[in-house]
């Protein structure tokens, strides 16, 4: 049976609303009183009903976090940054995973609203949800996690995608590297980074990366006469994915193929992969979404987006090209 204030009331002798305000500590309350009340109140394992609280304050203490899964180590360690600084200001979180399917966001959406959520984290979200969001961010506030934003009246919090892609494009060209490979093509932030490595290639007078979308493309693009002799991953998966490809077609990694990846995964460090990447403070990207939400909250002013710089993980995976590829002419623009 759950315990009441009025089972509370019953055991004291006190009125309910004496109870409620020894529990809020209410300086009118004598200090013995709500001494007494508290530990009563412990004795008989109450809990506090924060929805009728929410009710009256019009805050729930609660946080929305709308993410497509939990079995990605990425979004763990984003969580657990989120998790830590809500509990800092005596909220709670609470999760929706949509599978990256726009039905399920706008229901999870949805049930955010009913609980009374204070705001959403949004850690990402599919175009056809757009509209849908572009309603919720009048009645609440937001915040986009580790994505680009849908409006610029919504803050968003990442690393510095773009110079992060010029990095590790502009470190494999300074290895020697002149016909470059980006898979996969996934998203819209993928895109982003496509497009900041052609125009970092481009700079130095070198062809574009071959675009991959999925792994027949890499397969056709390892198949052809100008085959890349390194390939930019969307992300460390996806650089994992491309060396299990490359292997398949009998070549030696990093030898024949360097590949590079993007978050600075656990795994990226272990030997078999020990892949160059981009750092991702991940604890700190949950973070500070956190406190774009609590910011707008307490100021209902428009937040600005946050970017992290980018950090240069150089491990094995990345070489110079063979003597014999060096060679061969780089396709130029």
């Amino acid at each position: 049976m759950r315990i009441t204030l009025k089972n509370l009331a019953e055991k004291s002798g006190l009125s309910i609303g004496a109870i409620s305000r020894a529990l809020r500590d209410d300086p009118l309350i004598a200090k013995k009183t709500r001494e007494k009340i508290r530990a009563l109140a412990e004795e008989m394992n109450y809990i506090p009903d924060n929805l009728g609280r929410g009710l009256q304050s019009r805050h729930s203490r609660l946080i929305g976090l709308l993410i497509s899964n939990i079995h990605d180590s990425f979004y763990a360690q984003t969580i657990q940054g989120i998790g830590e600084m809500a509990a800092a200001h005596g909220y709670g979180i609470v999760i929706g995973i949509t599978g990256d399917d726009p039905q399920k966001e706008i229901h999870q959406l949805k049930l955010f609203l009913e609980k009374r959520v204070d705001g959403i984290i949004l850690s990402n979200y599919q175009p056809q949800t757009v509209i849908y969001l572009d309603v919720l961010r009048r009645q609440l506030p937001l915040a986009v996690c580790d994505f680009e934003t849908f409006s610029p009246e919504v803050p968003d919090v990442m690393v510095d995608d773009v110079g992060a892609m010029r990095m590790l494009t502009a470190h494999l060209l300074g290895l020697g590297h002149v016909r470059l490979a980006f898979c996969f093509l996934i998203n819209s932030n993928a895109k982003k980074r496509y497009e900041a490595a052609a125009c970092e290639a481009q700079k130095t007078g070198i062809a574009p990366p071959i675009c991959c979308s999925n792994q027949n493309d890499l397969e056709s693009a390892l198949h052809s006469d100008a085959s890349p002799t390194a390939v930019l991953g969307y992300s460390d998966f996806h650089a994992v994915q491309v060396k299990h490809v490359a292997e398949r077609h009998g070549l030696i990694v990093p030898t024949q193929l360097s590949i590079t990846g993007f978050d600075n995964m656990d795994f990226a460090a272990w030997p078999e992969f020990a892949l160059t990447t981009i750092d991702q403070p991940k604890i700190e990207l949950g973070s500070r979404a956190v406190e774009l939400i609590f910011e707008q909250i307490n100021s209902k002013k428009q937040m600005m987006p946050v970017r992290f710089p980018p950090r240069l993980v150089v491990r094995n995976s990345t070489v110079p090209p063979q003597s014999s590829n060096q060679n061969q002419n780089p396709v130029r623009i």
